[in-house]
């Protein structure tokens, strides 16, 4: 609308001039994402002042960059934890490649000591599933021993998995 007062003027074409102002007026917007404590600090410092929110992080940005060892250590310890997050997340992914492997492979010899161990002279059910039943103690109460912390998990997540491998005809195992 024309009556709109956030519009601009309309230019008038008949006068050619420029629009440029100088160059010390000229400023460039930053733009960041910070954390809902230090964007209330920055209010409410502004408030204080009398500024604009705006005119408020000049100054802050201005007064640290000042002191440029200050605002380079800032940015080393920024850095650096960008740096070691990336890297923590690459050797996560990693360790879970090499733990899926690992678990595919166990998985893998388990069937075959199994389908071995069925093959053996005089073997029978009862005696098979014995033996399973005796190995999945022994492995829970090592397992148990060295991490306790986790013997909650191998009741609850690794039985319920295990289970439904068995249901699903996989795993190797003879219940």
């Amino acid at each position: 609308m024309d009556s709109d007062p956030a519009r601009t003027s309309f230019s008038n074409t008949t006068i050619a001039r420029t629009k440029k102002h100088s160059k010390k007026r000229r400023l460039s917007q930053l733009a960041t994402w910070v954390e809902d404590p230090i964007v209330f600090k920055v209010h409410k410092i502004a408030r204080g002042k009398d500024l604009s929110l705006s005119a408020a992080l000049r100054e802050i940005i201005l007064t640290g960059l000042k002191d440029e060892l200050s605002a380079e250590e800032a940015l080393a310890r920024a850095s650096l934890r960008e740096s070691h997050a990336r890297d923590t997340r690459q050797l996560a992914k990693r360790l879970m490649r090499f733990l899926v492997w690992l678990l595919y492979d166990v998985g893998q010899i388990k069937v075959l000591a199994t389908n071995t161990l069925g093959m053996q002279e005089g073997m029978n059910e009862g005696i098979m599933k014995d033996i399973v039943r005796d190995a999945d103690r022994q492995t829970k109460a090592r397992f148990s021993r060295m991490n306790p912390e986790l013997s909650g998990f191998i009741d609850e997540v690794v039985d319920q998995w295990l289970r439904s491998d068995e249901e699903k005809g996989r795993g190797g195992r003879v219940v």
